[in-house]
């Protein structure tokens, strides 16, 4: 039986002028992170391609399952791992959630590591500008310290099977009709989430 870390309370890092460092710290991840990320998913792309003139990514994928949700989690943790501790700080993970939705408002879909080895994509169903505001960049910054604070457990520090598990239930929080699959409606509100949009999952 897996044992579960209990939540903890809020501390300095969570509160007045530790969220502020925590922000800083954020922005300047944030600036390493983008190239980082960039770099990861190019590489990706790279290895997707399978000729001079066959696309980067590989086809929209029409049905995202709890494989590839693990699957896709286990690659953005090694990426957004930018110190190589084997875990992530809440700076690291703020960051990445930023920067996730940066690349999906400036590419126009949601890039996902498929479980078959495959970059796949979901396209956004909305008119999205193609940079994140100031506003946004500071909602989607609280809300991943409030969610890595939960995920995280009382030593503060978020591990792989963690930040999988996170990533899980964000997906079941999508999968509308418990099926384990997220299709059609299911997979453009995943990705218009992905860009950093707030949405409602309502049936």
């Amino acid at each position: 039986m897996r044992h579960v870390k209990p939540m903890r309370s809020i501390g300095a890092a969570e509160s007045g002028d530790g969220i502020m460092s925590e922000r800083r710290k954020i922005g300047r991840l944030e600036r390493i992170a983008m190239p980082a990320l960039i770099s990861a998913f190019a590489a990706g792309a790279a290895l997707a391609a399978v000729g001079e003139n066959q696309p980067a990514y590989g086809a929209a994928i029409s049905t995202l399952t709890g494989a590839d949700v693990k699957a896709h989690a286990a690659a953005l943790f090694s990426q957004a791992d930018l110190d190589n501790s084997g875990t992530l700080s809440a700076s690291e993970f703020a960051a990445a959630s930023v920067v996730t939705a940066e690349l999906a408002r400036l590419n126009g879909f949601a890039a996902v590591n498929a479980s078959d080895g495959s970059l796949r994509t979901i396209a956004i169903d909305h008119q999205l500008d193609a940079t994140l505001a100031a506003s946004e960049k500071e909602r989607l910054k609280a809300v991943a310290l409030r969610d890595y604070y939960a995920a995280s457990g009382a030593d503060g520090e978020l591990q792989q099977d963690e930040f999988v598990s996170y990533q899980r239930a964000k997906f079941e929080r999508f999968d509308l009709n418990g099926d384990g699959v997220l299709r059609r409606h299911e997979l453009k509100t995943f990705a218009t989430f992905v860009a950093g949009m707030p949405v409602t999952t309502s049936a």
